[in-house]
């Protein structure tokens, strides 16, 4: 699995903006994060930019350049998230405090519009065409959440109905002959031990490898949509 890093378009949500003005800070709404995205392009929904941490000592607050002076101000409006990041320090590791801005990167999928139009049925025979859809499904465990994006062309097979044969669909991951298995190896890969993997994110985008089991994988299911669906007509034989 390589990674290349990229600049990625980001924005911060309206109400911290809206925080940041009330303590008379103007910052800038919009942004380009450079993020380490990997070769399959799977990527997180937010990025953490580093703007100071606390000191586990003396608990003072070590302020980067660009937020000088107002570190505390950001915290105590709410502007700026803490997370604990474990460091080590005289042979312990410890968690140390370190507070982001949390930017919501525009290119992940879950910044697009849920399609609510015409869809497949179950049942329905269609001898003329048939649907591509797009659906998007969230996981989320132990604060770490993942976004997976797959393709379905169906006459007849129902988002539920394609929902209760994904894990069938992940775990025939090896069978590369077919076009439907194109999207699991999109979202998952084979680690150097041969585990079948995919990677989950945490709030700052820090990736964390997770071996896919099945049972776990299903628990871990939050939500489960559609981003697009279109009709496709065939062409007829002469």
């Amino acid at each position: 699995m390589m990674e290349t890093k990229r600049n990625l378009h980001a924005y911060l949500p309206d109400c911290v903006v809206a925080k940041a003005k009330e303590i008379g800070l103007n910052i800038t709404k919009d942004a380009e994060i450079p993020c380490n995205i990997t070769d399959d392009h799977s990527m997180p929904d937010t990025v953490g930019v580093l703007v100071g941490s606390k000191d586990p000592e003396t608990g003072e607050l070590i302020e980067l350049d660009a937020v000088a002076g107002i570190l505390q101000e950001l915290i105590d409006a709410g502007v700026v998230e803490r997370y604990g990041l474990v460091q080590r320090i005289e042979n312990h590791l410890i968690s140390v405090d370190h507070y982001f801005l949390i930017y919501h990167l525009k290119e992940s999928s879950a910044e697009r519009e849920t399609y609510t139009g015409d869809a497949p049925v179950c049942g329905m025979l269609l001898n003329d065409g048939h649907y591509e859809c797009e659906y998007e499904v969230l996981l989320a465990d132990s604060g770490y959440t993942r976004h997976m994006v797959f393709t379905s062309k169906t006459k007849n097979v129902s988002m539920y109905e394609w929902l209760k044969d994904l894990t069938e669909l992940i775990e025939e991951f090896d069978d590369c002959n077919y076009e439907r298995y194109k999207d699991a190896r999109k979202n998952f890969y084979r680690n150097e031990d041969g585990d079948l993997c995919f990677l989950m994110y945490d709030r700052i985008g820090q990736m964390e490898e997770t071996v896919y089991e099945p049972d776990q994988f299903e628990s871990m299911i939050l939500s489960v949509r559609q981003l697009s669906c279109k009709y496709v007509e065939h062409e007829e034989r002469a």
